[in-house]
């Protein structure tokens, strides 16, 4: 069972729905939900509200992604969700942008990222970051290999963030995408061709996979297929 659950009007208890929100995760293991909390221009939720999340991710693998974009978690609640990406296997997009986690709450998520191999979509943009903090995430793209977009626009990160994250993409493999500024020149063309060898990179290699009987990880990947169906036919494609 797959669902949507958009919470899109200010509510005053907004912390109290994520704990309701939980509890219904953590109580119905089978549920597949995709949780958009969108309440960007009210702030109401807190630290408190990612806490209540951080024990669905870590007691139930039913959430497959989490939009928590314009709200007040601060460095503690990035905490918090980034102690539950360390256990959860399922979610595979979060979106913490305009949150406050400054460089504490980027090192915590990048703490988390050396650890998990599920997430593939992560945006932390507009979070009061500064190099500390993009170095912080940049050690973390050294080690990780699922992720394959990264928002971290933050016009606090200067040149040396910026120059480390471009660095670590020269261990990184799986990332095809960053929106960083676009005020860093230099820095910019030489990420956008990092990138490039990258998107490159994956392409061979599913090519080659194509064509030979071994197997390959894919993480959790997308993939199409364009043509007409025949009835009675069916077909599963494992990633």
């Amino acid at each position: 069972l797959r669902q949507q659950l958009t919470v899109v009007k200010p509510v005053q208890q907004s912390d109290e729905v994520c704990g309701v929100v939980a509890e219904g995760l953590v109580q119905n293991p089978k549920m597949r939900l995709s949780l958009y909390i969108n309440l960007q221009a009210h702030k109401m939720i807190t630290a408190m509200g990612a806490f209540d999340l951080s024990r669905a991710l870590k007691g139930s693998q039913s959430l497959l992604r989490l939009n928590l974009a314009g709200n007040i978690i601060g460095t503690e609640g990035a905490l918090y969700l980034a102690e539950a990406l360390m256990v959860n296997n399922a979610l595979t997009s979060l979106d913490l942008a305009r949150n406050g986690i400054g460089d504490d709450g980027a090192a915590h998520i990048a703490e988390a990222l050396q650890v998990n191999s599920v997430l593939i979509d992560l945006v932390i943009n507009d979070n009061e970051i500064h190099d500390r903090g993009a170095e912080s995430v940049a050690e973390a793209l050294e080690v990780n290999q699922t992720l394959f977009y990264l928002g971290i626009f933050n016009k606090s990160i200067g040149r040396a963030g910026h120059r480390r994250l471009i660095e670590a993409l020269l261990t990184n493999t799986s990332l095809v995408e960053m929106t960083i500024s676009a005020e860093i020149g230099l820095e910019r063309q030489q990420l956008d061709k990092q990138l490039l060898e990258n998107k490159k990179k994956r392409q061979q290699t599913f090519l080659d996979t194509l064509e030979s009987n071994h197997k390959t990880s894919w993480s959790r990947s997308r993939i199409m297929f364009v043509g007409q169906g025949r009835a009675g036919k069916s077909a599963t494609v494992r990633s």
